[in-house]
Formats: C-alpha cells, sequence, structure tokens
C-alpha cells in the first residue's frame, strides 16, 4: 500500500506541475497541436482522462501484461482519431472553450 500511496503522490504532484504550466500558456484553445486533428482543447481534455486513469488505477492489480512501449504507443496512434473524439466529448462536457 505505501508504494501505491508513494506513485499515488507522485501523480498528483505531476499534474499540478502541469496545471501550473497549462495556465501559463497563451494559446487559442482551438489552435493546432502536432496531433492531426487536435486543437488544445482536445489534448488537454487527454492529458486530463490520462491523469485520471492513471490514479484511479494506481494500486490495483492487473490481469493483462504490460505491453512494450512501441506496440502501445504503435496500436494507440491507430485509435487518434477515435480518442480525438471521445476527448472532444469530454472537453464539452466540461464546457471548455474551443468546443
Amino acid at each position: 500500500m505505501a508504494r501505491a500511496q508513494r506513485n499515488l503522490d507522485l501523480v498528483i504532484s505531476s499534474a499540478g506541475r502541469l496545471l501550473d504550466w497549462v495556465r501559463t500558456l497563451e494559446v487559442d484553445p482551438r489552435a493546432a497541436t502536432v496531433v492531426p486533428g487536435w486543437d488544445m482543447t482536445t489534448l488537454m481534455a487527454h492529458l486530463g482522462a490520462v491523469l485520471d486513469t492513471t490514479v484511479a488505477t494506481l494500486g490495483r492489480a492487473s490481469r493483462s501484461p504490460l505491453s512494450p512501449l512501441g506496440r502501445y504507443l504503435a496500436a494507440y496512434g491507430a485509435a487518434g482519431a477515435e480518442v480525438a473524439d471521445r476527448e472532444r466529448e469530454r472537453a464539452e462536457r466540461l464546457g471548455w472553450p474551443g468546443v
């Protein structure tokens, strides 16, 4: 349990630093990112979703073996449009600008 708590503390600390950085940005929420079809709002919604999922799963046992990073990223890239749609819907539910 101590390890899970340390990991959770690390994620929360990292999220705080990320939020501090995002607050310094002066960009149009509709500005394009390097990810095709993703604007800044979509990207920020995705980062929030990643943090939510990370916090929710810390300390839970997994039945799935870990995937090598390259394989994970290759599969993730193929789902980019689907992920973007989901994140746009999330941003819209949150009332974020740019949607």
